[in-house]
């Protein structure tokens, strides 16, 4: 069975206001593209800030690398120069302990020869 004309003019009839609606819709759509546009410029922007935060955190994650790394040096020096302060430390006080001695020794010597200078 063939359609008539009549049949399709009934068919687009029936049709037209689904066609409409559509129309409508692309309409919408088109306006929900060009939100979508703007939401992408926006969040390019943000791209954008958020890439600068990015590098500046990468500055500041280098710089503390590099304090990390000049605290560590300094802990090493410090225990070197700790053990260095305590050898001159104990050479001072053998030093002193040595004088002390010989300070005593010739103090006990003095009177010896005193002493001994009387006796003759």
């Amino acid at each position: 069975m063939a359609l008539t004309n009549d049949d399709l003019q009934a068919i687009a009839t029936l049709l037209q206001p689904i066609n409409n609606r559509l129309d409508k819709m692309d309409c919408r759509f088109d306006k929900m593209d060009s939100r979508f546009d703007k939401m992408d410029s926006r969040f390019d922007k943000m791209d954008n800030r958020l890439d600068k935060m990015d590098n500046r955190l990468d500055k500041m994650d280098c710089r503390l690398d590099k304090i990390e790394s000049e605290v560590s040096a300094l802990k090493i020096g410090q225990t070197k120069l700790e053990k260095q302060i305590k050898e001159v430390n104990h050479k001072v006080s053998e030093t002193y302990e040595l004088a002390l001695e010989a300070w005593g020794t010739g103090t006990e010597n003095r009177t010896w020869l005193e002493n001994a200078n009387l006796k003759i």
